[in-house]
């Protein structure tokens, strides 16, 4: 042999055996090695226990179905008591779902209110993966506006670069333009609000955006600039 160990082919448990050994071994070979040294072969005895294992396995589907089959047949009268009991299943068990991802993460179930007296209000909201990690945030959804809520400077960064990609597929159609044509130059961030300057790969263009969010008011501004000269000045 040339392992001590079964080889695993097919969902098979094979010998590796030697070709010059061939005839050591009876059984059926199942594959051989690129190099011809090498086959791969399930002894007589093991076919045999395969073949009674899948007898079994037939037999216990067989069993199962058996089973199933009586069992749909004794329910079979309470299908309409099925049917009439689904919504509360449903409601239920996504009730459970959200009780148990509250208590995981600490959150705190809405309280009911008239949307059309008062905007929406998360009050110290954290990430739930991020946990006691992520500094609280208080979001207020004013009526009749969008708002963009930034997680992080990451964050900023991709969205600055996607709006980036956005206004150059508006203004210049005909050009090729994807995410690798873009990037940051710089980004900052103070108190809760973030600014970066972004600009292009493309030669020539002197496209440079600059975008602004304001975080107490969840507004992202874009102003787009142009280069007009490159000038090093050495002399005061």
């Amino acid at each position: 042999m040339q392992n001590n160990v079964p080889a695993l082919k097919a969902d098979r448990e094979l010998l590796a055996v030697r070709s010059d050994h061939r005839n050591s071994i009876k059984g059926i070979v199942h594959e051989v090695s690129s190099s011809g040294q090498t086959l791969y072969i399930e002894p007589e005895e093991i076919v045999r226990a395969n073949n009674q294992l899948v007898q079994e396995e037939f037999n216990l589907q067989a069993e199962l179905k058996k089973i199933f089959k009586e069992l749909s047949d004794s329910l079979r009268e309470y299908c309409s008591d099925f049917l009439l009991c689904h919504d509360s299943m449903l409601l239920l068990d996504s009730t459970c779902a959200a009780a148990k991802y509250q208590s995981e993460v600490h959150g705190v179930f809405a309280e009911n209110y008239d949307t059309e007296k008062e905007s929406p209000l998360i009050l110290n909201a954290r990430h739930p993966l991020l946990a006691e990690k992520a500094v609280p945030v208080t979001i207020n959804f004013m009526f009749g506006k969008k708002v963009m809520i930034i997680t992080g400077m990451n964050h900023f960064q991709k969205v600055c670069l996607k709006k980036l990609v956005e206004w150059y597929h508006k203004n210049y159609p005909d050009v090729e333009f994807d995410f690798d044509d873009v990037f940051i130059v710089w980004s900052c961030k103070t108190l809760q609000n973030y600014k970066c300057l972004a600009s292009t790969t493309i030669s020539g263009d002197g496209i440079y955006v600059e975008y602004t969010y304001n975080g107490d008011k969840q507004e992202l501004y874009e102003d787009v600039y142009k280069k007009v000269t490159n000038t090093c000045i050495t002399d005061e």
